[in-house]
Protein backbone atom coordinates (compact mmCIF):
# COMPACT_ATOMS: atom_id res chain seq x y z
CA UNK A 1 0.00 0.00 0.00
CA UNK A 2 1.43 3.66 -0.99
CA UNK A 3 1.96 5.70 2.01
CA UNK A 4 -0.73 8.09 0.87
CA UNK A 5 -3.14 5.38 1.11
CA UNK A 6 -1.84 4.06 4.34
CA UNK A 7 -1.84 7.62 5.56
CA UNK A 8 -5.33 8.37 4.62
CA UNK A 9 -6.83 5.17 5.73
CA UNK A 10 -5.04 5.74 9.24
CA UNK A 11 -6.50 9.06 9.32
CA UNK A 12 -9.88 7.92 8.75
CA UNK A 13 -10.01 5.23 11.28
CA UNK A 14 -8.75 7.67 13.60
CA UNK A 15 -11.29 10.84 12.82
CA UNK A 16 -14.21 8.61 11.50
CA UNK A 17 -16.62 10.37 13.67
CA UNK A 18 -15.37 14.02 14.07
CA UNK A 19 -14.31 14.37 9.85
CA UNK A 20 -16.09 14.04 6.21
CA UNK A 21 -14.24 11.63 3.49
CA UNK A 22 -12.89 14.87 1.60
CA UNK A 23 -12.08 16.60 4.99
CA UNK A 24 -9.59 13.53 5.66
CA UNK A 25 -8.24 13.18 2.01
CA UNK A 26 -7.57 16.96 2.40
CA UNK A 27 -5.92 16.19 5.66
CA UNK A 28 -3.69 13.35 3.79
CA UNK A 29 -2.60 15.79 1.50
CA UNK A 30 -1.73 18.87 3.73
CA UNK A 31 0.22 16.50 5.94
CA UNK A 32 2.35 15.13 2.99
CA UNK A 33 3.09 18.13 1.27
CA UNK A 34 5.30 18.89 4.69
CA UNK A 35 6.80 15.52 5.01
CA UNK A 36 6.50 14.49 0.55
CA UNK A 37 9.08 11.33 0.81
CA UNK A 38 10.81 12.13 4.25
CA UNK A 39 9.87 11.25 7.79
CA UNK A 40 10.42 14.16 9.53
CA UNK A 41 10.79 17.50 8.83
CA UNK A 42 12.23 20.24 11.07
CA UNK A 43 9.44 22.66 13.14
CA UNK A 44 10.57 25.85 11.68
CA UNK A 45 8.80 25.28 8.17
CA UNK A 46 5.77 24.97 10.14
CA UNK A 47 3.21 28.15 11.22
CA UNK A 48 1.68 28.33 14.05
CA UNK A 49 -1.81 26.68 12.93
CA UNK A 50 -0.17 24.05 11.40
CA UNK A 51 1.57 23.22 14.21
CA UNK A 52 -1.58 23.13 15.93
CA UNK A 53 -2.63 20.09 13.53
CA UNK A 54 0.45 18.43 14.11
CA UNK A 55 -0.16 18.19 18.07
CA UNK A 56 -2.99 17.16 17.67
CA UNK A 57 -1.81 13.91 15.64
CA UNK A 58 0.97 13.88 17.84
CA UNK A 59 -1.51 13.22 20.41
CA UNK A 60 -3.08 10.74 18.20
CA UNK A 61 0.03 9.05 18.20
CA UNK A 62 0.45 9.68 14.68
CA UNK A 63 3.64 12.08 14.96
CA UNK A 64 6.09 12.37 17.37
CA UNK A 65 8.60 15.51 18.05
CA UNK A 66 12.37 15.01 18.67
CA UNK A 67 14.42 17.20 19.71
CA UNK A 68 18.21 18.05 19.47
CA UNK A 69 20.37 20.62 21.10
CA UNK A 70 23.96 21.45 19.84
CA UNK A 71 26.52 24.66 20.80
CA UNK A 72 27.69 26.70 18.47
CA UNK A 73 30.72 28.70 17.66
CA UNK A 74 29.91 31.29 20.36
CA UNK A 75 29.02 28.70 23.09
CA UNK A 76 25.17 28.84 23.02
CA UNK A 77 22.99 26.44 22.77
CA UNK A 78 21.20 25.60 19.49
CA UNK A 79 17.63 23.50 19.67
CA UNK A 80 16.35 22.28 16.61
CA UNK A 81 12.48 20.49 17.23
CA UNK A 82 11.77 17.90 14.28
CA UNK A 83 8.29 16.03 13.62
CA UNK A 84 8.92 12.47 12.46
CA UNK A 85 6.01 10.90 10.90
CA UNK A 86 5.64 7.73 12.51
CA UNK A 87 5.00 5.44 9.90
CA UNK A 88 4.66 2.47 11.82
CA UNK A 89 2.08 3.86 13.93
CA UNK A 90 0.07 5.02 10.55
CA UNK A 91 0.28 1.46 9.32
CA UNK A 92 -0.72 0.21 12.43
CA UNK A 93 -3.46 2.30 12.58
CA UNK A 94 -4.43 1.58 8.72
CA UNK A 95 -4.86 -2.24 10.01
CA UNK A 96 -6.48 -1.97 13.03
CA UNK A 97 -10.01 -3.02 12.54
CA UNK A 98 -10.99 -2.17 15.88
CA UNK A 99 -12.92 1.46 15.45
CA UNK A 100 -11.52 4.13 17.07
CA UNK A 101 -13.57 5.45 20.61
CA UNK A 102 -14.78 9.32 19.52
CA UNK A 103 -12.82 11.96 21.93
CA UNK A 104 -14.97 14.05 24.14
CA UNK A 105 -13.69 16.96 21.83
CA UNK A 106 -15.38 15.90 18.93
CA UNK A 107 -17.04 19.57 18.52
CA UNK A 108 -13.57 21.36 19.04
CA UNK A 109 -11.67 19.11 16.15
CA UNK A 110 -14.77 19.71 14.01
CA UNK A 111 -14.91 23.72 14.68
CA UNK A 112 -10.72 23.53 14.51
CA UNK A 113 -10.52 21.75 11.03
CA UNK A 114 -13.40 23.99 9.67
CA UNK A 115 -11.56 26.84 10.20
CA UNK A 116 -8.21 25.29 8.52
CA UNK A 117 -10.03 24.24 6.15
CA UNK A 118 -10.87 27.34 5.32
CA UNK A 119 -7.63 28.76 5.17
CA UNK A 120 -6.22 26.10 3.26
CA UNK A 121 -8.78 26.97 0.47
CA UNK A 122 -7.61 30.34 0.60
CA UNK A 123 -3.79 29.04 -0.22
CA UNK A 124 -4.71 26.73 -3.09
CA UNK A 125 -6.41 30.09 -4.41
CA UNK A 126 -3.43 32.01 -4.59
Amino acid sequence: MQRHDLLERALRRTFETEMMDDEISSMTDFILSFFGYNDYILDNFLESKDRNIFYMLEDEGLLKVRKEEIFIKVGRLWRINYWYLDMNAVRKRAEDIVPVDPTPYEDLYQSFWSAQQAEMAQYAQR
